[in-house]
């Protein structure tokens, strides 16, 4: 009986030897697996923290871009009444000059008609002095050989 408890408790003890020694082998398992997550953990945050940052760079960037692009609506709107007054000031000058314009144009046909009216003029006081001045030769004419009949007469 001794004998065989002596077997029972050698039996005992591998098998206490053999728990205690997978316990420790789990025990490190266990603990490289904590410290595999710590790290792990540890990478995630650090990650995080990353994305954290980019994201308010991001959204910083965003919000930059968002004022730059309101300014530049601010700007075009600005820009673009701007123009719409030029261009509105420009159609005035237009009207009024297309009004002179319109004005010149009744003053020219009106001196083109008397320019015509002057040269028609013209023209008969060049044929009206023409024809005195071949009246006032040929009274000339006359005068010199009433002058030449009127000497002949005398000296004779």
């Amino acid at each position: 009986l001794v004998e065989q408890l002596m077997v029972e408790r050698d039996g005992l003890a591998a098998l206490v030897k053999d728990a205690q020694r997978e316990g420790e082998e789990a025990e490190r398992a266990l603990e490289e697996e904590r410290i595999e997550r710590i790290e792990f953990g540890t990478k995630a945050v650090e990650g995080m923290s990353a994305l954290s940052e980019e994201l308010e760079q991001a959204w910083s960037a965003w919000d930059e871009a968002a004022c730059a692009n309101a300014e530049i609506k601010t700007a075009a709107t600005k820009e673009s009444r701007e123009a719409e007054g030029i261009q509105h000031d420009l159609s005035l000058r237009v009207a009024k000059l297309e009004e002179e314009l319109s004005e010149a144009t009744l003053r020219t046909e009106v001196l083109t008609k008397e320019c015509k009216g002057h040269c028609e003029a013209r023209s008969n006081l060049e044929g009206q002095l023409h024809r005195r001045e071949s009246e006032g030769k040929r009274a000339v004419s006359e005068c010199e050989v009433a002058l030449c009949e009127v000497s002949n007469a005398l000296v004779s």
